[in-house]
Formats: C-alpha cells, structure tokens, sequence
C-alpha cells in the first residue's frame, strides 16, 4: 500500500525521510498546490460571471455585436466559431438578454442582415434557460436564424423570420407565431419547426431528418431534393411540390394547383411519399419513382 503525503510528513517530522523522498514530498505538495489555485480561479470566475448585472451583459453583447459586419455569406460558419470563442466570460445570458440584444438588432437601420441571425442562435446556444421567448420585430429581413442550431431547447418566436432560418437544424424544438422566408428547414437534420403562418418557395429543400409544420400555405418547390424528414402543410402548397425527392414524406391538407409557373403539382418525384387531401385531385408529371396518395388513394404509380 503506496504512502500518503500524511505518512511521509510524519517521517520528516521525526527526520526519518531521505533526501529523494524530500523532494517526492515537495513535488506532490507543489502539485496539490496548483490544483486547489486552479480550482480557486475557477470558482472566482463563476462568481464575477454570476455577479455581473444585466446591463453590463448586454453592453458586452452588444459592443460585441457592433465589432464586426459580416457581409459574405461565404464567413458565415468562420463568424459562428469566432463567436463561441468571444462569448465565453461575457457573463450569463438570460432569454431577458437575449431579447435586448434582438430588440436593438430590429431597431438597427440598417443591420446587419447576414449577421444577426446567427448572431442571435449562439446566444440562445449560450443560454442556460430550456425555454426562451422572443418577439422580433422586423424578423422577415434578418436571414440564417437558427442555422445549424444544436441545443435541445423550446423557443418560440413571435413575428416573422426571414431567408435560410433554421438551416441545417440539429436539434431543438421551434415556434414561429408569423411567416417564414426561402429555404427554411434548408438540410435540416433533426428537431422540429412548427410555423403558425406561412412559408415562402424552397420550404425543407434537400431536408435530411426532423419535421416542418406549416399551419398556412406553402409557396413553390417545397421539399425539392428532400432525402428525409417529415414536411405537414395544413393549407395549400403551390407546384413543384417534392421535386427531384429522393425519400421523406410531405403532407398536404389542402390542394396543390397544376401547372403554374410551368410547373405540375407534382413532378419528377424519385422516392419518399407525398398525400395529399384537398379537394383538387394533383396533377402529375413525369415521375421516376416514390409513392403518391390522394385523400388515401395511391394514384402513383397506379
């Protein structure tokens, strides 16, 4: 059985210890030093972290926001790894925050589109709170809200969000009380969307896992190149609809028109299922494999 420092202490107090175990000694106690110093500056930093008021929070957060513009979409991920990288000492992020910081973002003219909506998904990544509410108030003209979001939390946002939001989603659970722009759900791989309002053109384009729900209508080329997932439309989606799909499924409770926009209501569908349970039977186009349903009825192939 190995000797304590206790033991050893013992033994040099009554002269008992060699010259190496003397140094074994101040070795260990030099290491149990930097450990307990370590442990100390950890806890200091929790503490002044814990101590810094909210206005201090948001000025940080919003000086920070400020520091930089963001005007190539190409940057976008770059921005996001600088920004974990930045957050970190900032202080605690409340949803009370969060909503300042979006405030003075939607208040901004003009702000930085390309950069606040990530901007505003790593601080809800930063958040400690399960469950954040914002109200966004020109929420249509900020883009990539959400975009590759990877916490399992509940957010619910009230107005409307614009282009690319929730992109390659990975997690979490979202509600949007307004409308969407393109591409949203773009590559989503897991978590759920539900939008009260509406959903512009490319609604889960080439969609991998997770479910979209539109509780209104979806524009054109909804689900196009989807490879999974679930997309519901409680309204109508217009034509175009699972275009070039290769699996998932797509549900529309309404009707989707034939032949708007030089497109079928449905065409050149490769896998998945689409059912769809309006009063208008879809027209099909060309079609190189999936399943299509009417209120129930499979009528391709037939």
């Amino acid at each position: 059985m190995s000797e304590t420092i206790e033991d050893r202490l013992k033994k040099v107090k009554h002269g008992q210890a060699s010259t190496f175990e003397l140094k074994e000694i101040i070795y260990a106690l030099q290491s149990q030093v930097e450990r307990l110093e370590n442990t100390i500056q950890v806890y200091r930093n929790k503490i002044g972290l814990q101590n810094k008021d909210e206005n201090s929070v948001y000025i940080a957060l919003k000086d920070l926001y400020d520091f930089k513009d963001v005007s190539d979409s190409t940057k976008q991920t770059e921005y996001a790894q600088q920004l974990e990288q930045r957050l970190i000492g900032i202080g605690p992020i409340s949803s009370g925050v969060i909503q300042k910081i979006a405030d003075y973002i939607c208040e901004k003219k003009p702000f930085h589109c390309l950069e606040a909506g990530v901007f505003l998904t790593k601080l809800i990544e930063a958040c400690d709170e399960q469950e954040i509410i914002l109200q966004l108030k020109n929420g249509s003209q900020i883009r990539d809200f959400g975009s590759y979001l990877n916490v399992d939390k509940q957010i619910l946002i009230k107005g409307d969000i614009g282009d690319f939001s929730f992109y390659g989603m990975h997690k979490g659970m979202v509600i949007v009380k307004g409308d969407v722009g393109l591409h949203c759900g773009k590559k989503m791989n897991n978590g759920e969307i539900l939008v009260k309002g509406k959903a512009k053109e490319y609604c889960g384009a080439e969609m991998k896992g997770g479910k979209i729900t539109i509780y209104k209508d979806v524009d054109e080329l909804c689900g196009i190149e989807n490879n999974g997932g679930i997309i519901e439309v409680k309204g109508n989606a217009k034509p175009g609809c699972g275009k070039d799909m290769k699996n998932g499924t797509i549900i529309i409770m309404g009707s989707i028109p034939g032949w708007v926009n030089s497109y079928n209501s449905i065409e050149f569908l490769r896998g998945g299922i689409i059912k769809i349970y309006g009063d208008h039977e879809p027209v099909i186009g060309t079609c190189y494999g999936g399943e299509i349903y009417y209120q129930d009825i499979r009528i391709y192939p037939k």
